[in-house]
């Protein structure tokens, strides 16, 4: 007789969430949700269901970075790693190397700090890091990127130079918490117009006249700072957000080394309470722990109609609009 030794059972990994596992219902006034409904264009009031409910498609996707053909196609992370504070909780999912446990702890220094930043607009903070396995250019300067920032999706993304053992731009800090500081910074800039315009009459900031502007290139430079020696990086005297970004990161990770000024401003405007030490913890998980964000399995969406003449858009009052 022969006797069969059982098996466990073979972990299936967490099926990954797509476009099209979504119902997507075109609603009116009226509807209890109308006013938290996605909202599209119709044009000139003239389009199709069809054609709207592929354009709230492509909306919710823009604003859902899993949902990106660029990250969906990677399947899932190798790790994620959720950190936690009172008022603040970040998800990280990596798909390239896995991070070491002193750069967990650098986040979890970095995100206590930036957790007690008095933003106004507190629904724009961040919830998300992606980590990349794939290098892409930076069009400012032609270099391998480090990261970058999509408010829409309350995310930042990381590439593999920013979690590699190269140095920061800025003196004696790691390119991985450098970058983590600079890319946030570009989300509670972004939710703080008034500080960016106070930094910019501040700091010396124009825009450019046009005939200065290269426009051929991929991302032109626009803005100039009378005050380039006062910029904490070649990368800060880019425009006054990147200003600022760099000037965050030395204020978290190394503030001796920033212009007075700018310390004080920031510290003044977003630190109103002199950082203090904060209860964080982390969690990591990888193979089928991981838990991927999801959308709703059905989305509710409006139209706004707006009327296409010579190239200008006019909106009917009498239509919802954002």
């Amino acid at each position: 007789m022969r006797i069969e030794t059982p098996q466990s059972p073979i972990e299936q990994p967490a099926k990954l969430q797509s476009i099209e596992d979504i119902q997507f219902e075109l609603v009116v006034e009226g509807d209890p949700d109308f006013e938290t409904a996605v909202s599209v264009i119709n044009e000139n009031g003239e389009q199709p269901e069809d054609k709207l409910r592929d354009a709230a498609k492509r909306e919710v996707v823009r604003i859902n970075w899993w949902l990106q053909e660029q990250w969906a196609s990677k399947g899932l992370p190798k790790e994620q790693v959720s950190i936690k504070v009172a008022n603040l909780a970040i998800e990280i999912y990596n798909y390239g190397q896995e991070l070491s446990t002193s750069q967990i702890e650098e986040a979890k220094r970095v995100i206590a700090m930036l957790s007690q930043a008095s933003i106004p607009e507190q629904d724009s903070r961040i919830k998300y890091v992606a980590i990349n396995d794939t290098d892409e250019m930076n069009d400012q300067n032609g270099e391998n990127k480090r990261g970058y920032a999509f408010p829409a999706s309350k995310m930042v993304a990381l590439y593999p130079r920013a979690v590699s053992p190269e140095p920061h731009r800025i003196p004696d800090i790691s390119s991985f918490a450098g970058t983590l500081v600079h890319e946030i910074g570009h989300i509670y800039s972004r939710a703080d117009f008034d500080f960016l315009q106070e930094w910019q009459k501040r700091f010396g900031w124009e825009v450019l006249p046009n005939e200065q502007v290269d426009w051929q290139k991929p991302i032109s430079k626009i803005y100039a700072t009378n005050q380039p020696h006062r910029c904490i990086t070649d990368y800060a005297q880019f425009s006054p957000d990147e200003d600022i970004c760099e000037s965050l990161s030395a204020v978290v990770n190394n503030p001796t080394v920033l212009d007075p000024e700018r310390r004080a401003f920031i510290e003044e405007r977003w630190f109103k309470q002199k950082p203090t030490e904060v209860e964080v913890s982390s969690e990591r998980k990888v193979g089928t722990h991981i838990q991927m964000p999801k959308v709703a399995d059905k989305i509710k969406y409006k139209t706004r109609i707006a009327e296409f003449t010579m190239g200008t858009i006019k909106k009917d009052p009498s239509i919802q609009t954002e």
